[in-house]
């Protein structure tokens, strides 16, 4: 018994560090991907407040294309908000993983889905089948990882401020439209 007991104590050593690293990749890809923001498709969600709006039409990539970046202010199920998107391309994501030696893609796709970043399909598929080039035609999707990017909670609350701010600015503007064909 205390043989079998050491050797989970080690296990959970050596493994639990490989969770931690599988879990600071999440941040490494964002950082890289944010750097390299000019090989990506960058739109803007509807649900984004205008304040925060950059530019209304997709930026395209520059020369090779990893995926695309959306730009959002979307409430997740469990109440944080949702500031973006990455849909990074399966083949990137793999050489990205591979090139900062993250040799098991399966613990670092576990890790994010246990910190709920990954957007996927089902528990068996990581990704998801996207259209990335908004000019493409419809129906050629392909397989991406979807990583959510999340607001902090000072950021977060101004950025519901900011929309209801715009709600209620709208619904001033309805009331004083006059109404067509009222009796």
């Amino acid at each position: 018994i205390d043989g079998l007991l050491s050797f989970l104590e080690e296990y959970d050593r050596d493994h639990g560090a490989e969770r931690n690293t599988s879990a600071a990749s999440y941040d490494l890809i964002i950082q890289i991907c944010r750097s390299q923001q000019h090989k990506f498709y960058v739109c803007y969600d509807k649900s984004l407040p205008r304040t925060r709006l950059t530019g209304t039409e997709p930026s395209a990539p520059t020369h090779e294309c990893w995926g695309r970046i959306t730009n959002m202010a979307k409430e997740h199920t469990d109440g944080r908000l949702i500031v973006q998107e990455f849909e990074i391309r399966r083949n990137n994501m793999e050489e990205l993983l591979k090139s900062n030696g993250y040799t098991n893609k399966s613990t670092c796709v576990a890790a994010w889905r246990s910190l709920g970043v990954l957007n996927a399909e089902d528990a068996t598929h990581p990704c998801r089948s996207r259209k990335i080039d908004p000019t493409a035609a419809k129906g050629t999707s392909e397989d991406v990882f979807v990583l959510r990017v999340f607001a902090d909670d000072a950021a977060a609350a101004e950025i519901r401020a900011e929309k209801k701010a715009e709600e209620l600015k709208a619904a001033k503007i309805r009331k004083t439209i006059p109404m067509r064909n009222a009796k």
